[in-house]
């Protein structure tokens, strides 16, 4: 577009009433503006994707200035902010994933909290935090029955109850399909 831009700059300077050449000054300019506007477009999702988002700002902005009547760099900046709460979830989630693998499911607890705040009625949130809540409590049980034994010797019906429900808290915790297995060695006994 430039070699056009310049013979049609040249045909307007030798001739200023010429008006197919101010008209195609125009369009060239038109046409320029539109791939300027393009290639600041691109660079901000591209900085999106990338995480870099004062970067993508920077872009948007700078499309607006191009054509400042495109929506197109309002609809970006939108984009800009989703990805940042996204990302902002997705950080929490890994944390979540790393403590649920070490079995610290209380100290998940508010991170589920904290993404519900960011995002309320997020059901996969809703159901981490039910889930780790309810482990929080069955290893809260079954820690009381290991740090204090004695509960189960309580005297026969005593006993059957709280073997009862230390069974229940490690069946609720055991899951075959992660290599988590029962083997009822104080039974044995």
């Amino acid at each position: 577009l430039s070699p056009a831009l310049e013979k049609f700059q040249a045909a307007n300077r030798l001739d200023r009433i010429w008006q197919s050449a101010k008209d195609g000054i125009a369009r060239i300019n038109v046409r320029l503006d539109r791939n300027r506007f393009q290639d600041e477009m691109s660079k901000g999702f591209a900085a999106i994707a990338a995480g870099d988002f004062a970067v993508a700002k920077a872009a948007f902005h700078a499309a607006q200035d191009i054509l400042p009547d495109s929506k197109e760099p309002l609809d970006g900046l939108q984009q800009i902010e989703l990805a940042k709460i996204q990302a902002d979830i997705n950080e929490l989630n890994e944390q979540i994933a790393n403590l649920e693998s070490s079995g610290d499911w209380q100290a998940t607890i508010p991170l589920y909290e904290e993404i519900l705040t960011i995002s309320p009625g997020l059901n996969p949130a809703l159901n981490g935090l039910a889930r780790a809540k309810e482990q929080a409590e069955l290893k809260g049980t079954m820690t009381k029955y290991i740090e204090q034994p004695q509960l189960m010797k309580d005297g026969f019906v005593q006993n059957q109850q709280s073997k009862a429900h230390l069974i229940s808290a490690i069946h609720e915790v055991v899951d075959p399909r992660k290599g988590l297995f029962y083997f009822p060695s104080y039974e044995i006994l």
